[in-house]
């Protein structure tokens, strides 16, 4: 009985935290305008270069009472408000919460946002703005093509009153939650996280969600190399294509099972549970000549009920 209690007490302490991830989840992807991620459209998605680029919003407040970003980049950024540093980031998975009550003014007011990418690849701006002046209620100015940006920086960029009509229209991207490479992957910092980690283990991002799709099943062959099966597709072969410890090489190891829910490799044969020409049955799969596709599918066991 006292561990329910503790429980409850718990469940019962974390009801505000809770709430506000709620909260954010129903806003960022509601009618109203969801957060989205932004870029210049200077540069080509996926294929952004090493460097700064510059982002700016702008707004009316008559009587500010509180005010709050809640924003996150690939790869790191800075946040200014009315031309005063109040934060920054650096892991595009946690998205950072600032209150910005203390700042806000009453007339015109703008957020600006440095983000550096600092690496090649996948780069962009998520988040959004929450203002509510005295007696009155929330409003939203969530990432989207209304924000201004520039890959040059200009002096003074970061004020209130700078004239930005130079500057161009962010593209989008894609929601937050569904656009890749960055998929569902981006929790609130404080509120909750996706994996648990021990001390000294880290989480390393191997291959985006484009490339695999979302798994289901994985397992090691005989050559240490990944067996993963994608959610409504076929099993895949996961090899480290460069000997660098790093796989980074995706294939289909068999096209002839969808849905593989159980995996076990023994050398040239692999066990394999899902649908296939027979049905749903427990598959035997054989790479003969070791060339990462399997030339042999034979049902052994039919399995019979529903998939799932």
């Amino acid at each position: 009985m006292t561990a329910l209690r503790c429980v409850l007490l718990a469940a019962v302490c974390s009801i505000n935290s809770l709430a506000f991830a709620q909260d954010l989840a129903e806003n960022v992807t509601n009618e109203l305008g969801s957060a989205e991620w932004i870029w210049s459209p200077a540069h080509t998605k996926n294929d952004i270069p090493v460097g700064d680029c510059y982002f700016r919003k702008t707004f009316d407040v008559s009587d500010p009472d509180v005010g709050e970003v809640q924003v996150t980049a690939d790869n790191e950024f800075e946040l200014f408000v009315n031309g005063k540093q109040v934060g920054a980031g650096s892991d595009w998975r946690q998205l950072q919460v600032f209150e910005i009550s203390a700042q806000l003014i009453k007339g015109r007011n703008s957020v600006a946002i440095r983000v550096r990418n600092t690496d090649q690849g996948s780069a962009g701006l998520v988040g959004r703005v929450l203002v509510r002046e005295k007696g009155g209620t929330y409003v939203n100015h969530p990432t989207n093509a209304s924000w201004k940006t520039s890959v040059r920086e200009y002096t003074d960029w970061t004020a209130a009153q700078f004239a930005d009509k130079e500057w161009i229209d962010a593209k989008s991207y894609g929601v937050l939650g569904l656009a890749l490479p960055w998929g569902n992957e981006v929790v609130i910092a404080g509120v909750g996280a996706r994996f648990n980690v021990a001390k000294d283990f880290v989480i390393e991002r191997l291959l985006r969600d484009d490339e695999v799709g979302s798994l289901i099943a994985m397992a090691f062959d005989a050559q240490g190399n990944i067996l993963a099966s994608r959610e409504g597709g076929n099993l895949m072969l996961i090899t480290d294509s460069d000997d660098n410890g790093t796989p980074d090489s995706v294939g289909v190891f068999c096209d002839k099972l969808i849905n593989v829910q159980g995996i076990l490799s023994l050398g040239t044969r692999v066990f394999a549970i899902g649908d296939g020409p027979e049905g749903v049955a427990l598959y035997r799969l054989r790479d003969a000549d070791r060339d990462g596709v399997a030339e042999e599918v034979q049902a052994i066991v039919p399995i019979r009920g529903s998939k799932g």
